[in-house]
């Protein structure tokens, strides 16, 4: 028997074509491209030892970004193998793609790999089957943001041959590039907002220098104000006497705050409006129809036009309203010719304001802090609209339309208010500088709160310590609601990601004696919060989940959407519902009717116990849009921020629409009223887990044992202050 098998041993050696390794740095390396300088052979780009996390190879190819190898293999190599990574000698600025290409083929890419920001680590092993391929290309790519310190390393690269002859050859390079916009949308999709570009609304002035009434000024409580060329007016009385009084107008230009007074003498201002056509400002009074030219300062025509005296006046779209309680008659603005009269049933109306072409808005401080549309041509008029914002009700009967869309506030009065608002699906918002806007209208953020906030880290040594390092959880960058600017890191720290895109500060903790403690403030940046509405019934009608968002479907004990209890729920609350914003509106609706409790439980319970902490109401949520096929996860953040200690462990669901990305779901009624895609200022995201982020240690790599494994206790403070406070 033993025969036999040595028999075979060499039938199948002569039979079977001769494995030999061919390495890549015996290759003509004169026929690699790349961004400057020259291929090196056994060394990095630097020309010094490889090196990728601190491990060394004796063996490889160190590159330069962007660079092509491009090898012909004439279907005689069986498998490409190589170490890949960012050599150690690179800075903090180095990020790169590696790819590689099989007949033109695109068969792998690292996805973008930075020093800051790397999700997996930089040492990745690759084992790529070559049979029958003809020709191998390796390229690495600079991630769109410059080559500077993007050096490469191909180590210890092979190719496992299928015979000795012919040998694979390095060949002149055909030009072959990473798909750098498929690799950043595939990074972005860990991270949030990166999708979303925010731009401020345009025309909005910073409303300098509002003016101010003076001793013998005073502003009638029924009066309107007019916008016109950047400038606008606000009727005002001037005081003679006890009972003497003269008309006139305040000029105001919102954005270089220049002022001044404009006398109109006996002229009784009783109705305003203005005509951007004309570039003229209308006044009724008493009976007549004035034309007021704002530059020369004179009454440029005077028509009999009120049959009584005169009500409320408007000019919107070349259309002449006049308003008397709840009728609005409709004119010429030209001819003065009667259109038509719309009759309402609405009570207390006070104020009509220009809007677009074929709406008004009207306003009334019966109605507290609403607004509603009249449709000029159709005569409806519309649910009221909540105007959530920081002027007061009063203030809105003193709005003139500045552009389509955006209704500034001009209020003289005792609230004494001055901005716009705009309404966006059924709010109204304050617009200012800070209010930002998606594209086609797809969402708004606004009434940003500002801190700088600080990071303070205390180690106290339980015995005597060596140097060790610790970590400290880093918000993300850029959030749908709020954004980190002037980001500073204490010297010698640096970042990393887990595998979910979270960001972790690593510093260094020097040699402590029992009983000390080490404090130090490591890191510092500026935060902006807004308020956030997203539209999200605009996105995901044909959603398709990529590869590495699937992990956002998978089950777990903590969800159980397999449980007859959860599917009993779905179905009740899902139901045969397909469109994706629909389902996410269902779920978050019904996590709104949990009721509030001290349990932490999987789901399922939380279905029958109806009660629960906030991880409760996210775990509901998770579970049920998974079921759907809905990516969803868990986000944690602090419940603020407000200036001094910045505290809070709160949890709230995420769900991943395509087109708009990661959408917060608050689902506790009492923490926020919003729905999917709305956020108040009073959430501050933190980190992101698949259930919990648990493991995450593991993940971080520490070049020295951490604190708490070296007898240390570490603690970590979080502190807000206002733009320009000093720190305490």
């Amino acid at each position: 028997m033993r025969y036999r098998i040595i028999c075979l041993f060499f039938f199948l050696c002569m039979i079977l074509p001769a494995q030999e390794r061919l390495y890549l740095d015996e290759l003509d390396l004169g026929q690699m491209k790349q961004g400057s300088g020259k291929a090196q052979k056994n060394l990095s780009a630097r020309k010094t030892p490889l090196l990728i996390e601190k491990k060394a190879y004796s063996r490889g190819i160190g590159t330069q970004a962007p660079s092509e190898l491009r090898i012909e293999l004439g279907g005689k190599a069986l498998k490409f193998s190589s170490a890949i990574g960012i050599d150690d000698s690179a800075g903090d600025s180095a990020s790169l793609v590696f790819a590689v290409y099989a007949d033109g083929k695109q068969v792998y890419s690292s996805s973008i790999i930075s020093r800051r920001n790397k999700l997996n680590g930089s040492l990745k092993r690759l084992e790529l089957d070559m049979r029958g391929v003809q020709e191998l290309a390796l390229v690495v790519d600079d991630a769109n943001n410059g080559r500077s310190h993007d050096y490469a390393n191909w180590a210890e690269a092979y190719l496992e041959l299928a015979g000795a002859e012919p040998k694979p050859r390095a060949i002149e390079p055909a030009g072959y590039n990473a798909d750098i916009n498929a690799e950043m949308a595939r990074y972005k999709r860990f991270q949030y907002g990166d999708e979303l570009n925010w731009k401020a609304i345009e025309g909005i002035p910073d409303f300098k220098n509002p003016p101010v009434l003076e001793a013998n000024e005073s502003f009638d409580f029924w009066s309107q104000t007019a916008y016109l060329e950047g400038i606008a007016y606000i009727p005002i009385l001037f005081h003679k006497g006890t009972e003497k009084q003269e008309s006139g107008l305040i000029g105001w230009n919102p954005a270089s705050g220049m002022s001044e007074r404009i006398r109109l003498g006996k002229t009784r201002v009783s109705a305003f409006s203005s005509d951007p056509v004309k570039k003229k400002l209308l006044i009724g009074s008493g009976k007549t129809l004035l034309e007021f030219d704002p530059l020369s300062k004179k009454i440029s025509s005077e028509r009999a036009f009120f049959q009584t005296v005169s009500g409320e006046l408007l000019l919107s779209a070349r259309k002449l309203i006049v308003r008397k309680d709840a009728d609005f008659h409709i004119f010429d603005a030209d001819s003065l010719a009667h259109i038509k009269t719309i009759k309402t049933e609405l009570d207390r109306i006070q104020r009509m304001i220009a809007y677009d072409q074929d709406r008004i808005v009207l306003a009334s401080t019966y109605w507290g802090a609403t607004l509603r549309f009249l449709n000029l041509e159709s005569g409806a008029v519309s649910d009221s609209m909540q105007a959530s914002s920081s002027f007061h009700y009063h203030s809105f009967l003193r709005g003139a339309l500045m552009q389509n869309g955006l209704i500034g506030i001009f209020d003289v009065s005792e609230k004494y208010s001055f901005g716009a608002i705009k309404p966006y699906k059924k709010v109204w918002f304050s617009a200012g500088p800070d209010t930002q806007v998606l594209a086609e209208d797809a969402g708004i953020r606004h009434s940003p709160r500002r801190f700088i906030i600080e990071a303070t880290v205390r180690v106290k040594a339980t015995q005597d310590m060596e140097k060790t390092e610790t970590y400290l959880s880093l918000m993300p960058q850029n959030v749908y609601n709020h954004e980190l600017r002037n980001e500073t890191f204490i010297p010698g720290s640096r970042i990393t990601h887990d595998q979910l895109g979270n960001r972790y500060l690593i510093l260094g903790i020097p040699a402590i004696k029992k009983g000390e403690s080490h404090v130090i403030t490591a890191y510092s940046a500026t935060l902006s919060i807004y308020r956030l509405v997203l539209d999200i019934d605009r996105f995901g009608q044909d959603q398709v989940v990529p590869e590495e968002l699937k992990l956002y479907l998978e089950d777990d004990p903590w969800y159980d959407y397999n449980n007859p209890i959860v599917a009993a729920k779905h179905r009740e609350v899902v139901g045969s519902l397909t469109n994706v914003p629909k389902i996410i509106r269902a779920v978050h609706n019904y996590a709104k009717t949990v009721e509030l409790g001290d349990t932490i439980v999987p789901a399922p319970e939380v279905i029958q116990l109806n009660t629960g902490a906030c991880n409760n109401h996210t775990r509901v949520q998770i579970a049920l849009l998974r079921r759907s096929g809905i990516p969803a996860r868990f986000a944690w953040n602090f419940f603020g921020p407000a200036e001094g200690p910045i505290e809070g462990n709160h949890w709230i669901c995420e769900a991943w629409i395509a087109g708009l990305g990661w959408i917060p779901m608050e689902g506790q009624r009492w923490t926020f009223s919003g729905g999917p895609g709305e956020i108040g200022t009073a959430h501050l995201m933190q980190r992101v887990g698949h259930t919990d982020v648990r493991g995450y240690k593991e993940q971080l790599k520490p070049e020295r044992p951490w604190t708490e494994d070296s007898g240390g206790e570490t603690s970590f403070e979080w502190k807000a202050r206002a733009p320009g406070a000093k720190s305490p």
